[in-house]
């Protein structure tokens, strides 16, 4: 947040010196064939420096972030107006009350640490799987997103080849294989959620493998128009079957960590220490709310100081908040509260690509005339494939 603008300019340029733009040209570049690297690198400096001008500046943006964090921060004050907290306050305050008051001769005899102990774990506990199932859901979902771009990059490299047939629509191909991506990837987000119902459920998950099936029979176009006759005569193809696979893998994974319940056991011991925990520890907050004499001589101490009152408060609210946080994240794909996965941004994402157009390499020329042996033996021709260029 504390860069200035000269930091990105200096990081642009670092980046740029590192790229052999000889070999690779950029889409709005490649109407200018004549130019050699560094007008081309200039070119992108150029470039880069006028998006980073049009972007917010380093103060606007720590300002929006401190803002964000501050609409947060009053956003989650919500959690403190939840039944459940609201109940549990108020069960330790009318408890607290009692045992100042002597209504009850409750009196302060058990050992504190284990009863706290014993409430705290189940909540930890609960959190920290829920937690986990988090983030196997996050790095799940960025698989994904790796391995749907992974398919157009495939069919879009291998379509160019000089195999090929001339009168094959490519544009229509790619078309199509993007459109089923990004309708897999909306019925997946649509699929997750536990609002569902059984029926509903159903109807996505059989939309979602129809959209796998249909996925399977572009791969199998694509391995017709580059001719070949078998699935293994190729990496590429050998690749396509890995993503099937790796994709089916990823949508019975997620459906697992979106149907998984939390343990009753947990649950249940969740439950008791959010609305009996106050409760039993109330003589505790009585007597921090006692003058040491009358608590030592187990005299009524009236309403007592507020002392013993804000440590009922406080104590309520951590484990009342512990078990509404552990609820919410059982559902993790629901899209509401500060801790669940964003799956919404895998389709947006993947209908990004239908503007992105790849570099057209037929317009690259070497730096001089060279001999096909000489250009491969040259840091320019480094990683081309020039047998279909220049065979």
């Amino acid at each position: 947040a504390g860069s200035s603008f000269g930091d990105f300019t200096g990081l642009s340029r670092t980046f740029l010196e590192d790229i052999d733009v000889d070999e690779l040209k950029p889409k709005w570049e490649t109407r200018v064939v004549d130019v050699d690297g560094e007008a081309i690198r200039e070119a992108c400096i150029v470039h880069m420096e006028r998006l980073i001008r049009a972007r917010a500046t380093p103060a606007e943006k720590e300002t929006g972030r401190v803002r964000q964090w501050w609409r947060k921060l009053v956003a989650s004050m919500g959690y403190f107006l939840k039944p459940t907290t609201l109940i549990s306050t108020a069960l330790g305050l009318l408890a607290t009350f009692i045992c100042s008051s002597r209504v009850l001769d409750l009196r302060r005899d058990l050992y504190l640490d284990p009863v706290i102990a014993g409430f705290i774990f189940p909540l930890s506990f609960g959190i920290s799987a829920s937690w986990g199932r988090r983030e196997a859901g996050v790095q799940l979902l960025s698989k994904m997103r790796a391995t749907l771009f992974s398919y157009i990059w495939i069919h879009d490299e291998w379509l160019d080849g000089p195999t090929v047939d001339e009168s094959f629509d490519k544009s229509r191909h790619m078309r199509t294989l993007i459109n089923c991506l990004h309708l897999l990837s909306c019925e997946l987000v649509a699929l997750l959620p536990r609002t569902l119902s059984r029926k509903e459920s159903a109807a996505k998950l059989v939309n979602v493998y129809a959209l796998m099936r249909s996925l399977t029979r572009l791969n199998e176009v694509l391995r017709t128009a580059v001719g070949h006759t078998r699935g293994g005569q190729a990496p590429g193809m050998n690749l396509l079957n890995d993503n099937d696979q790796e994709v089916l893998y990823i949508i019975a994974s997620l459906r697992d960590i979106s149907t998984y319940n939390i343990p009753w056991g947990l649950r249940l011991l969740g439950f008791v220490a959010t609305f009996a925990g106050p409760i039993l520890i109330s003589p505790y907050f009585a007597y921090l709310g006692c003058s040491h004499e009358g608590a030592d001589a187990q005299q009524v101490c009236g309403f007592g100081s507020g002392a013993g009152y804000l440590s009922s408060v406080y104590y309520a609210l951590i484990i009342a908040i512990l078990f509404q946080t552990m609820l919410d994240m059982e559902d993790l794909f629901d899209g509401r509260g500060f801790d669940v996965i964003d799956a919404r941004r895998l389709p947006s994402e993947l209908r990004i690509l239908q503007s992105i157009r790849p570099i057209n390499t037929t317009l690259l020329k070497p730096k001089m005339s060279l001999s096909k042996s000489e250009y491969e033996m040259s840091d320019v021709g480094d990683g081309l494939d020039l047998s279909t260029k220049y065979g």
